[in-house]
């Protein structure tokens, strides 16, 4: 709502949960799912890294191929 007897236009607030509401659903749902996404990826990559590890998986550096100089 506008003042109409001033020359500035100042807005108020007169529902302050409908204000919260816009404030929670436009920053801090999104960095909450950004959140939980990242830390997902996190968990994914430690635990195939901890699998990994318990295979005794092969050193890359076996897998260097050399190069014939003929």
């Amino acid at each position: 709502q506008y003042q109409t007897d001033t020359s500035q236009c100042f807005i108020t607030i007169k529902n302050v949960s409908q204000t919260l509401y816009g404030m929670i659903s436009m920053f801090v749902l999104p960095m909450t799912i950004i959140s939980i996404c990242y830390t997902h990826i996190i968990c994914f990559v430690r635990a195939a890294v901890r699998r990994a590890r318990k295979t005794n998986a092969l050193p890359i550096r076996k897998f260097n191929l050399v190069r014939d100089q003929g």
